[in-house]
C-alpha cells in the first residue's frame, strides 16, 4: 500500500525536474506600486518554514527594524509594516537597493494584497521575469499563470475576495555511513490561501509525504526522524507514507484577531529551538484570540491566548469494542494545552516577554483554562495541582546595530523557595544567545551562538497525559532534559545564494539502567526520596555535529539545498551524513 501511494509523488517530482530547466534568478525589481515613496514591508507569513523569518531576524539585527513579537507565525493584521520611511529605526530605504530585499518586499506586498480578498499593484518577481524571457507568459492560453507575480494561480471575485493556489513538492536524498543504502524522502501537496473583504483570511496546506531506504520498516524508530502524527506502517513494508495538514481560518480587525485552525505555533526568542513552545512537532487543533495596541516610539503591547487539543500517545484510553479480525474500536485520552502570552516593546530595541501554560487532560476542557484572561498557576492549584504548569519569562535587546541578544528562562511546576538547589522540585531551564552582523549595512556575514541547560525532569509529570508532548514530539525544546546545548553558526548570505558553518554539542545526563537522573522526558520521578538530583548526573552523552551547508534560491521560494554533517555521537562510530533536496514552495 505504501510503494503504491508513492508512485504519483515519484512521477510527479520527475514531470517537475523535467519541466524546469536550470536557470538563475533575475533580479527582482520592486516598484512603487501603491503610489507612495515608501513601499512597505509585510508580515503575512502563515507558515513558520518560510525564509522570511531568518531575513527578518537579520533585519531586526542590523537595526533596520524594530524588535518584532517573538509569537508566530504571523498572521494578518497582528504585526506592523515597515515602512522604508520610518523614524524609528534607520530606514528601510536599503532594502530597494538590495536583492534579497526587494525578493521579500515584493512577495510580503503582493500576499498582504491577498490576505485581504483583493489584488492591488503587484511587484515583478522571478517568475514573472521567466515567463516573460520565455514567451510563455505572452500566450493568451497561459495568462493565468503567475497573474499575481508570486503565486502560481489566483482566481478574483469583485473586489472582495481572493484565492490563490501554489502546488508543493520536494525530493530529499540522504546518504549515511552506517546506512547501506541511501534515504529517499519526497513531497507532494498543495496550499490555498485568500482572503475575504478586508476581515477574513484563509489557508489550507496540504503535503503527503514518502520514505524509503530503511526498509523493512516495522516502526516509527525506522524513520529517519520522527515529527509526524500518524504514521502508516505495515510490517516489512518497503516504504512508508505519512501527511501533514495546516490551515486555519482568521477573523480580525484594527485591534482584534481570532483565529481557528490546525497548525504549528512557536513562542520565545530563541534560534534554534524554543523553551516554551517549539515547531518541532506536528501540527494541532487550535483557537487562538490575538490583540495588540501601538504607542508612539516603536511602543507596543502583544497578547495572545492559544487552546490547543493534542494527541497523548502514551496515555490509556477506553476500548468500546472488538471486531472480528481483533482491531479495538478505542476512544483516546483527552489532552489539552492552554496557554498565554503578554509582551511589551518599551523601545523599538528592546522586547519583554511573559508566557504561561498548562497541559491538562482525562477530561473535558476546563472553562477556567479556555478564559482568554487567568493567572494559571493558581487556577492549577485550585484544580489540585495535577496538572503541568509552565512559567516563561524572556527578553531581546539590540543595544547597538549589529548586534542583538536574548534570554529565556522557563519555570516548570514553580516552586521558587527551591530554585538554586538540586531538588526534585527545581524544574527550570534557561537559554542565553546572541546574532552579531559584523558589517550592518551589508547583512553578508552573520554569527550567532546559542547556550540552552535544562535541568532534570523538565516537562516531564506523573500523569502520562500531562506530558508536555504532542505525539511522540516535545512541544518544547527537546524530549531530553537533564541536557546542554551549544550552538554555533557562521553564514556568509548573498542573495539568491547562502553558505553556513554550524558546530552543535549536546551534553546529556542519560538515565543508568535502572535509575532515574531525570534525563527522559517519557520517565516521571515517582519517588523523590533520594531528595537531590544533581545537573547531569547519570550517564553522560556527548554528541557533536559540525555541518556545512549550501542554498540557493532559484527563483522564489524554489530551492536547492545541500549539507554534509560530521556526527560524532557517544554510541557508535563517528560518521558523515550528506544530503541534498529540491523543493517548490515548500
Amino acid at each position: 500500500m505504501q510503494e503504491k501511494s508513492g508512485e504519483p509523488v515519484r512521477k510527479g517530482l520527475l514531470l517537475l525536474c523535467i519541466a524546469m530547466p536550470v536557470f538563475c534568478a533575475s533580479p527582482v525589481c520592486f516598484a512603487d506600486t501603491n503610489g507612495s515613496a515608501n513601499p512597505a514591508l509585510y508580515f503575512d507569513y502563515p507558515l513558520l518554514g518560510h525564509r522570511f523569518y531568518d531575513f527578518l531576524n537579520r533585519l531586526e539585527a542590523c537595526g533596520d527594524a524594530p524588535l518584532q513579537s517573538r509569537i508566530r507565525p504571523f498572521l494578518q493584521f497582528h504585526f506592523d509594516s515597515l515602512s522604508t520611511g520610518s523614524d524609528a529605526t534607520r530606514g528601510l530605504s536599503p532594502l530597494l537597493y538590495d536583492r534579497e530585499g526587494r525578493r521579500f518586499l515584493g512577495e510580503g506586498f503582493t500576499r498582504h494584497f491577498i490576505a485581504e480578498g483583493r489584488v492591488g499593484p503587484s511587484c515583478e518577481s522571478g517568475w514573472s521575469s521567466f515567463l516573460e524571457r520565455t514567451g510563455i507568459g505572452k500566450l493568451k492560453a497561459f495568462n493565468w499563470l503567475y497573474a499575481t507575480n508570486h503565486h502560481f494561480a489566483a482566481l478574483r471575485l469583485e473586489d472582495k475576495f481572493v484565492l490563490t493556489y501554489q502546488p508543493v513538492y520536494g525530493l530529499e536524498g540522504i546518504w549515511s555511513d552506517p546506512e547501506a543504502r541511501g534515504i529517499r524522502r519526497s513531497t507532494a501537496g498543495f496550499r490555498f490561501e485568500g482572503g475575504f473583504s478586508r476581515a477574513v483570511h484563509f489557508m489550507v496546506d496540504f503535503r503527503d509525504h514518502g520514505e524509503s531506504g530503511r526498509s523493512p520498516y516495522n516502526s516509527r524508530g525506522q524513520l529517519y526522524e520522527d515529527h509526524w502524527a500518524f504514521v502508516d506502517i505495515e510490517p516489512g513494508a518497503r516504504s512508508v507514507s505519512y501527511d501533514i495538514s495546516e490551515s486555519f481560518v482568521q477573523w480580525y480587525g484594527r485591534n482584534l484577531s481570532v483565529a481557528l485552525g490546525r497548525g504549528r505555533h512557536q513562542w520565545g526568542p530563541g534560534r534554534f529551538g524554543q523553551l516554551f513552545l517549539s515547531a518541532e512537532g506536528p501540527p494541532f487543533d487550535y483557537a487562538r484570540l490575538d490583540a495588540v495596541l501601538r504607542g508612539p516610539q516603536g511602543l507596543a503591547l502583544y497578547y495572545t491566548f492559544l487552546h490547543g487539543f493534542l494527541k497523548p500517545v502514551d496515555a490509556p484510553g477506553d476500548t468500546l469494542y472488538i471486531l472480528t479480525n481483533w482491531r479495538l474500536r478505542v476512544i483516546d485520552a483527552r489532552k489539552f494545552f492552554a496557554a498565554q502570552r503578554f509582551e511589551l516593546r518599551a523601545r523599538s530595541n528592546l522586547l519583554l516577554g511573559f508566557s504561561q501554560g498548562v497541559i491538562y487532560g482525562d477530561r473535558g476542557v476546563e472553562l477556567a483554562y479556555f478564559a482568554p484572561l487567568s493567572f494559571l498557576y493558581s487556577v492549577q492549584h485550585a484544580h489540585g495541582d495535577k496538572d503541568n504548569l509552565l512559567l516563561s519569562f524572556d527578553a531581546t535587546w539590540r543595544p547597538f546595530s549589529g548586534l542583538t541578544t536574548y534570554g529565556e528562562l522557563l519555570i516548570d511546576d514553580m516552586a521558587m523557595a527551591e530554585f538554586f538547589t538540586d531538588s526534585e522540585r527545581n524544574r527550570s531551564a534557561f537559554t542565553l544567545g546572541l546574532h552579531a552582523i559584523p558589517l550592518p549595512s551589508s547583512r553578508f556575514f552573520d554569527a550567532q551562538a546559542e547556550y540552552t541547560r535544562m535541568r532534570p525532569f523538565v516537562y516531564s509529570h506523573a500523569f502520562s497525559v500531562n506530558r508536555y508532548m504532542h505525539w511522540e514530539s516535545p512541544l518544547g525544546y527537546t524530549l531530553e532534559p537533564n541536557s546542554e546545548f551549544i550552538t554555533c553558526q557562521l553564514r556568509a548570505t548573498s542573495y539568491p545564494a547562502q553558505f553556513g558553518f554550524r558546530w552543535q554539542r549536546q551534553n546529556h545526563g542519560a538515565n543508568p539502567p535502572g535509575q532515574n537522573v531525570g534525563g527522559d522526558i517519557t520517565t516521571p520521578l515517582l519517588d523523590s526520596s533520594s531528595g537531590s538530583y544533581p545537573f547531569l548526573a547519570g550517564q553522560l552523552e556527548r554528541t557533536d555535529r559540525y555541518s556545512i551547508t549550501a542554498l540557493l534560491e532559484l527563483l522564489e521560494n524554489f530551492l536547492i539545498e545541500a549539507r554534509v554533517t560530521h556526527i560524532d555521537e557517544p554510541i557508535g562510530d563517528s560518521h558523515i551524513e550528506s544530503a541534498i533536496s529540491v523543493s517548490w514552495n515548500f
